[in-house]
């Protein structure tokens, strides 16, 4: 799993990007932040388009048979003052398909700004692929816990996969 997941887009450096493709030809840099292809006269985008239609050719990614949550922990450390050892922190949610909402619907916030151009790159890759390849992190109301609750509940279970990134953060799902 290490050799094939990668940082967010936006987080890779071109040294990362270079480690990436180094790792793995299954690297989702390869999709996600694309190199050109020396000589390739298709853009970025549709080079990663082809590559995503040869990953499902071949059955490197596969489709669940049904629909799915996936409980998820992210332990991260928290900087604290010079010469702390950083508190370790935990935050547990899950992965789920969410339906696309127009945004005057109010179901769905912003929380930040976006740079015009970031935004241009990402839609030019949507459109090559048909796929939103990052995961989104969004809160949700729960008073009465009860996905708090189940989220618990499903993550004391040992971890069907687990990762520690480049920050050394570990993902487990």
């Amino acid at each position: 799993l290490e050799k094939v997941v990668t940082q967010p887009y936006d987080k890779i450096s071109p040294e990362m990007r270079a480690r990436y493709y180094a790792a793995s030809p299954y690297n989702f840099v390869r999709l996600i932040l694309r190199q050109a292809t020396p000589g390739s006269s298709q853009t970025i985008y549709c080079e990663a388009a082809a590559e995503l239609q040869n990953w499902i050719e071949q059955r490197t990614l596969v489709s669940e048979g049904e629909p799915a949550i996936y409980p998820y922990v992210q332990e991260y450390a928290v900087p604290g003052e010079p010469g702390e050892t950083p508190r370790r922190k935990q935050r547990r949610g899950f992965v789920a398909l969410l339906r696309l909402e127009d945004y005057s619907a109010g179901v769905v916030h912003r929380h930040e700004e976006t740079l015009s151009g970031p935004k241009a790159d990402r839609m030019e890759l949507l459109k090559a692929t048909r796929c939103n390849f990052g995961q989104i992190f969004m809160l949700y109301s729960d008073p009465k816990g009860e996905i708090e609750s189940l989220l618990r509940k499903e993550t004391k279970a040992k971890p069907w996969q687990q990762v520690t990134d480049d920050y050394q953060s570990t993902h487990s799902m």
